[in-house]
Order: structure tokens, then C-alpha cells, then sequence
């Protein structure tokens, strides 16, 4: 499972250059690829999501704490409460 994290300064760029996916094991991704892409429009901040995804080598570490991923699989998740 993953957690949608848009970044922090909440300005126009977010929406599609700066949203990170936080697992639970702490790990951080900057998810990429068609899959991702096609999932932009709809992103939501603290949303969840079932992925999976392949770790890409990185060009550059002027930012560490997160690894780039290619998503091959994305679905959100639906938590559901009570007596369903």
C-alpha cells in the first residue's frame, strides 16, 4: 500500500511534479511511467493505493530519502466501516 503525499507548498506545479507515494514501510517513490500518468488527473492527497512498481536507477542525489519507481499497477483503495 501506498500514501498519496502531494508536496508541502500546495501550489499550481503539485498536482503534477512534486506528488510522492509514501509505503508503509517509510519508503518514499516518485512514481513515473503510463500508468502513473494516466492516474494524475484523479490524485487526491492522503489517498491509498494498491501499486506495484519497479525501482529505476536515479541520475542525480540532490534529494535523498526517496527512490524513482515505474508503476506497472495502481488501484485505489476503498475502506469501507460498520456493517457492511
Amino acid at each position: 500500500m501506498a500514501t498519496v503525499q502531494l508536496c508541502n507548498g500546495k501550489t499550481a506545479m503539485c498536482l503534477t511534479e512534486h506528488t510522492a507515494l509514501k509505503l508503509e514501510n517509510g519508503l518514499i517513490l516518485h512514481p513515473s511511467g503510463a500508468v502513473w500518468q494516466a492516474y494524475l488527473p484523479k490524485q487526491t492527497d492522503g489517498q491509498v493505493l494498491r501499486i506495484s512498481y519497479e525501482i529505476i536507477p536515479r541520475l542525480t542525489y540532490d534529494a535523498p530519502g526517496y527512490d524513482n519507481a515505474t508503476l506497472s499497477c495502481l488501484e485505489t483503495v476503498q475502506f469501507r466501516c460498520g456493517n457492511e
